[in-house]
Parts: structure tokens; sequence; C-alpha cells
């Protein structure tokens, strides 16, 4: 594995964030394959070392925490000491697009539940999703909902100037840019493909196929109608517990409306947690 160079602006912040006012919540924002995720991991390791500090990937196409398709919640305490994933909450896609208001909840949702297991820094980082009036008012949205302390961004050419001089004379939100490393990798459509392949077959190896009642599990997400078997075979949905945290996800082998049955490939042992079945978008070949 390549070794990763920290910037000297990365350890300059990280030092300045840590010697003043504890930071609370930090957003981590900037367009694709500018160095978030592992600047957002650096930040939390970091933060670690004086105290718990949750870390929430919402990079669903990308994502270090869960599975591709989701935010995932880890936590950390100590030097060194690896970030322990928690929880995750399934939203239905590798991309926000089509799936704003799943991505939105499972972040706030997420946030929550760290501020809940007393964690002193929280530490977001985003997709790429940043560009264009759609991309804007969604980030825009996603940090007026978390109310972060600290937004850092992660800049080429000032392409975020749009986005946030919309916080630029808030008195409760620091602004940090942050020019792009050199060390930041531009990956083609293909290797990001190819990773979040790499992660579905990881995550599903060894997976077995669990039948569960339609009467007894209430459906929420992009609900197909009709429900038809055939249509839906390779679809992937989140098998949820009663907070609507995902125990498991799964690729749907059949539908049985006869039976009130649905069956689908999952790696969960059990699944009397599951209360719920959210639907995603995508098909993953079985």
């Amino acid at each position: 594995m390549k070794e990763v160079i920290i910037p000297g602006d990365w350890k300059r912040l990280l030092v300045k964030l840590k010697g003043g006012i504890a930071p609370g919540i930090i957003i981590v924002i900037g367009g694709t394959d500018t160095g978030k995720s592992v600047f957002s991991r650096f930040l939390a390791r970091g933060f670690a070392e004086s105290g718990l500090t949750a870390l929430v990937d919402a990079d669903l196409g990308q994502s270090t925490v869960g599975p591709p398709a989701t935010v995932g919640l880890a936590l950390g305490e100590g030097r060194g000491m690896a970030l322990k994933p928690v929880c995750t909450r399934f939203v239905g896609s590798t991309s926000p697009a089509g799936h704003l208001l799943q991505t939105l909840v499972a972040v706030k949702k997420l946030v929550d539940r760290a501020l809940e297991l007393k964690a002193k820094r929280i530490v977001i980082d985003t997709s790429g999703f940043i560009s264009g009036p759609l991309g804007r008012e969604f980030k825009f949205q996603k940090i007026d909902l978390v109310s972060p302390d600290h937004i850092i961004a992660l800049e080429r050419k000032g392409e975020l100037e749009e986005l946030l001089k919309n916080f630029r004379k808030s008195g409760n939100i620091s602004v940090h840019r942050i020019k792009v490393s050199a060390e930041a990798g531009v990956r083609s459509a293909k290797e990001r493909r190819l990773y979040r392949e790499a992660k579905f077959r990881q995550y599903f190896d060894g997976a077995k196929i669990k039948a569960l009642s339609l009467d007894r599990l209430g459906l929420h997400g992009i609900v197909p109608e009709p429900l038809e078997g055939k249509q839906l075979k390779g679809l992937l949905i989140g098998l949820c517990d009663g907070e609507n945290n995902t125990v498991s996800l799964g690729i749907i082998r059949d539908v049985d409306l006869t039976g009130g049955t649905i069956s689908c490939i999952t790696p969960v042992g059990s699944v009397s947690m599951v209360k719920t079945i959210q639907f995603g978008s995508i098909y993953l070949d079985l």
C-alpha cells in the first residue's frame, strides 16, 4: 500500500483545532478526488489522541467505514487506536442523487448517535457531489442540518466559493480553506467502480439465503409498485432494526407474494432484529 504523505497545512490545522476551543463538529467538503476521506481519517485519528472522537463517513460510493450505499459511524480514542465501526445506515445507492433525503437523514442520525455516545469531536466526511445548483444546495442543506462548528474546504481553484460565501459571516461556524494536496490521486470512473465492486464482494462473501415475512415487516425507501419478483431480482436492500439502523444489506433473490415472503442473500446470521426492509435503487449481480 502506498504510504500517505501528510501535507504540512493538514498538520498545522490539526494543531490549531486541538489547541483552541473544543472543535465539536467538523464537516469536510470538496469535489471528487480531493483527498477528503484521507484527510477526515487523519483528523479523526489526531483528535482521538485526546478524547473520544467520531467519524461519520458519508462518502457513499467510496466508503471506508461500511459497505457502499451506506453512511457509517466509527469511534476511536487513544494514540494509535483504530477507528472502530459502530453502526451504519443504508441510503439506497452509491450516489446521493435520487437519495438526497435518505442521505441527509442518515448523516444527522449518526451525528446525533455520536453525541449520545459522548464523542467530544465529530468529523464528517462527505461525497464529491458538490457541483452545480443541486450539488451546492445539497451540501448547503447538509451543513445547515448538522450545524458544524467548522467547515474544512479542500479546494483546487476556488470552486467552493459560491457555497462557502453563505457561511462567511456566520458567527457560529469557522471556515478553513485548504489547497488540494499534490498527493491526492485522481481515480478514473473505472477505478472507482472496481473499488465499489471489491467492497461489495468482501461484504457478501459467505452470505446465505434468508426468507423474510412481508406481513411482519415494514417497507420503505424506493418501494417498487407492484412488488414483482422478476423485476426485483438483484436489487440491493437494507435490513433495518427498529431505529432504522442497518442490521445488514441484502440482495433480493425472489419475492413470493402467495407465501408472503421475500428471500435475499445476506451475510447476517439471524434476521430476528430486522423490523423493516428499505428498498434501494441499484442492482448487484447475484
